[in-house]
């Protein structure tokens, strides 16, 4: 279950508007392009879901796409064929 617009809202005032990771300022960025998909700014489990993370306020923050991204590849185990 994805996480609703009215507590990626609720996220992004508590936190500032600020990533959590980086602390790239991403309110101009809400205010113009939010919620489109060109938006930068994002929501992020810290602990991942598919980890044991819950969908709990307490557990998500305000992300850049480029943190989020980073994140994504470095949480992700690489699949080696032998």
């Amino acid at each position: 279950m994805s996480v609703s617009s009215k507590i990626k809202q609720k996220i992004f005032k508590r936190d500032n508007y600020k990533c959590f990771y980086c602390g790239n300022d991403l309110k101009h960025d809400f205010r113009t392009t939010y919620p489109s998909p060109v938006s930068k700014i994002t929501v992020d489990h810290v602990i991942p879901k598919h980890t044991g993370g819950t969908g709990k306020q307490s557990n998500l923050v305000t992300c850049c796409k480029n943190c989020n991204s980073k994140k994504e590849l470095i949480e992700r185990p690489i699949k080696i064929n032998k």
